[in-house]
């Protein structure tokens, strides 16, 4: 990609020599989710120097996410003694430390209404990580420099600069904008262009603990990866166990529930109803465990906003191999294909991948970043646009079983 008026800085020029050292390169990730914090422990694996640059470590709600084709990309980043440990970062570690799982390593996606199995994916190797947890482990072992809210970036003729609001300045090699679908890195790379689309859905996203007969009510009917209900009312709703830190105390349990419909889809009273009790009013008819699910939670349960958005990515200007993006930030999309962790595992591999031949003196930094944006964007244009299509789909019960899920699967996009 071509830098900016002929702008060639000064790193783009030097970082590519057979006798450089692994110090010769400094990474700075913005961003400590799993994206970020992924690719600081594939450098850090490899003796190559970074930082992560983070506004705020802990956050007040936990969520789920499904690891399927991208875990050896996980593996590959991961240092052995945290892979060794990656039990500890599921919902429930000893299934996770089962030798024989058997038909449970799947996908199961049913009629909400009766329960009917509509598509069903055996994944050997499928699991869950819980987001929260994966964090608090993984930031032990990485450089987090905590309070940075980045605010701007300069590019000088010596190194990139990531400038932040507080007004400290972190200088680098390169840049890794891996913040998020409400990236900071992509909206100074792209303006206006930078801003993600809101799709016209209600969607909801929630942690529950129950009463322990309540919770081990719901462990016995809930699949022990997913349980997703496309429910012929329009709406789609995934069940799923998050937490069990005390196994022989139910009650300290969690669930999630992720839910969303169309904005058309109205209910009687809607005005005077908040975001729980919308969902409440929406769930005669369906199965189990979504019926209990939502009818055993506590009633003064609070639901934050959330909105359904998703970025399809253009080219950027990468200012001689300085800046990049990874995982949302560079991609966004819906959950309803399970693939935004998958790609964000892929680009954290592919972009160490790609610092690694610098640091080996195999390629210089601009074609190395260059050529890791060409896949990014390839991937991430086909994707993006395959999970909104599987998202319509999620909402269309009718015609489920010729979604793109359903025909191919969760597989990547070739």
């Amino acid at each position: 990609m071509a830098t900016s008026a002929g702008f060639t800085p000064t790193w783009a020029k030097t970082y590519f020599c057979p006798n450089t050292t692994k110090n010769a390169i400094y990474v700075i990730t913005v961003g400590a989710g799993l994206t970020g914090l992924a690719i600081a422990l594939g450098l850090k694996k490899r003796g190559i120097s970074y930082v992560i640059l983070e506004r705020q470590l802990e956050r007040d709600r936990s969520w789920g996410v499904t690891i399927s084709w991208s875990r050896p990309n996980l593996e590959k980043l991961l240092p052995s003694d945290i892979l060794a440990r990656l039990h500890e970062c599921t919902p429930d570690p000893s299934w996770f430390l089962k030798e024989d799982k058997g038909s449970e390593e799947a996908i199961v996606l049913s009629d909400g209404h009766n329960k009917e199995t509509l598509v069903n994916i055996l994944l050997p190797g499928v699991f869950r990580l819980n987001i929260k947890k994966t964090k608090r482990l993984w930031s032990q072992y990485v450089n987090i420099k905590e309070g940075k809210q980045v605010s701007s970036v300069e590019m000088t003729p010596d190194d990139p600069v990531v400038v932040c609001d507080n007004g400290s300045r972190e200088h680098g090699s390169v840049i890794i904008g891996a913040d998020g679908s409400g990236s900071q890195i992509r909206r100074w790379l792209l303006g206006e262009l930078a801003e993600p689309e809101i799709l016209p859905y209600t969607m909801l996203n929630l942690t529950i603990q129950y009463s322990a007969e309540h919770a081990a009510a719901l462990d016995r009917m809930v699949h022990p990866v997913i349980d997703v209900g496309i429910h012929p009312k329009g709406m789609y709703m995934g069940f799923f166990l998050l937490d069990k830190p005390d196994l022989r105390k139910p009650e300290t349990w969690s669930y999630y529930i992720l839910s969303s419909w169309p904005e058309t889809f109205r209910v009687d009273g809607e005005k005077d109803l908040n975001r729980f009790q919308s969902l409440q009013a929406r769930m005669d008819d369906w199965a189990e465990p979504f019926a209990s699910g939502v009818a055993w939670a506590p009633k003064d349960l609070e639901v934050k906003e959330d909105v359904m958005k998703i970025w399809l990515p253009i080219p950027w200007n990468n200012y001689g191999g300085s800046i990049t993006l990874a995982g949302d930030a560079a991609h966004s999309m819906t959950w309803h294909r399970g693939q935004g962790v998958n790609i964000a595992f892929a680009d954290a591999f592919q972009f160490v991948k790609a610092i690694e031949t610098v640091v080996r003196g195999e390629a210089p930094l601009q074609a190395a970043i260059e050529a890791y944006e060409k896949d990014v964007i390839a991937r991430g244009v086909k994707e993006v646009a395959i999970s909104k299509a599987q998202m319509e789909s999620a909402h269309n019960h009718s015609n489920y079983k010729n979604s793109y899920v359903a025909r191919h699967g969760v597989d990547p996009v070739a």
